[in-house]
């Protein structure tokens, strides 16, 4: 339970959150790098604690339902927790899959640290299929307005990030 302790001593230095809720919360952060899995089913096993396993799912799930969350508080804990002490290199991606009829479409703009892809910013696209040039660029602004063009290697992606707007937007901020 230290490393719990330590993670919402840090924590609660951005999160106005009570006590319970802030270690709920310090318990996913740990279980993710445990399990390597969203899968709330996944998270519950990582959990600490003498509660039974569907305690802990129960509580991922409230937990969830009752989340109100400023994505830039978001990242701000994530720079606490992953302090950047050189350049880093970004990542963006995109996931989409189908619950039911409903797409699900996220694009997501992450860093590396010691061999990790740390989400930072992202976004909920209400579309199917790839992103947008401007949804790119308003992602990874929101990067550098946080971190400073000083602090970042350069930028991975895949095919699907191509284009002459998005190379020459890229281009320019070198």
């Amino acid at each position: 339970m230290k490393e719990i302790d330590e993670l919402r001593e840090i924590l609660s230095q951005t999160l106005d959150w009570n006590r319970a809720r802030l270690t709920c919360f310090c318990q996913i952060v740990l279980a993710l790098f445990r399990v390597r899995s969203v899968n709330l089913t996944q998270l519950a096993t990582a959990f600490q604690g003498k509660a039974k396993l569907d305690s802990h799912y129960k509580r991922l799930q409230r937990f969830f339902r009752e989340l109100k969350f400023d994505r830039l508080d978001a990242f701000k804990i994530i720079l606490q927790i992953f302090p950047i002490k050189r350049k880093v290199w970004l990542i963006i991606d995109r996931t989409n899959w189908q619950v039911g009829s409903k797409n699900i479409n996220i694009l997501t703009l992450a860093m590396t640290y010691e061999g990790t892809a740390i989400p930072l910013v992202w976004f909920v696209m209400n579309k199917a299929g790839n992103s947008s040039t401007d949804e790119r660029i308003e992602l990874l602004e929101k990067v550098i307005r946080q971190l400073g063009p000083s602090k970042i290697a350069g930028l991975i992606g895949d095919r699907e990030f191509i284009g002459n707007q998005w190379f020459d937007y890229r281009e320019s901020m070198v």
